[in-house]
């Protein structure tokens, strides 16, 4: 199925995921434990940085529900703190970030 970016970014704020391929799937949630598996020090950290319950990230994982592995996020640390520049409090935002980011190729996987 071919899609736009329009038509991509309705389908996941109303069904909250789209299937990908390979039993993908692409979801977008907010950042709390309720959806995502974490660390204390990352909980922590989004804590300060006031994006614990505020903010939004896409990913792609296999896993069927919520709450999903810190892994499936695409986030990297150093040894003191993650980089969350892949946040954000807007979920459109947090879509249209995910769609055009090369390395998650999410444009050429559903088309």
């Amino acid at each position: 199925m071919k899609l736009t970016k329009k038509d991509f970014m309705k389908m996941v704020k109303e069904e909250g995921q789209i299937e990908l391929e390979n039993n993908l799937k692409y979801v977008v949630v907010k950042a709390n434990k309720g959806n995502i598996e974490m660390t204390e020090k990352f909980e922590k950290q989004l804590t300060d940085e006031r994006l614990y319950n505020e903010a939004y990230i896409g990913f792609v994982t296999a896993e069927e529900v919520a709450p999903y592995g810190m892994d499936n996020l695409p986030i990297y640390g150093g040894g003191n703190e993650y980089a969350t520049n892949c946040f954000s409090r807007d979920m459109e935002k947090a879509i249209m970030n995910n769609l055009n980011d090369r390395q998650m190729g999410l444009l050429k996987r559903v088309k």
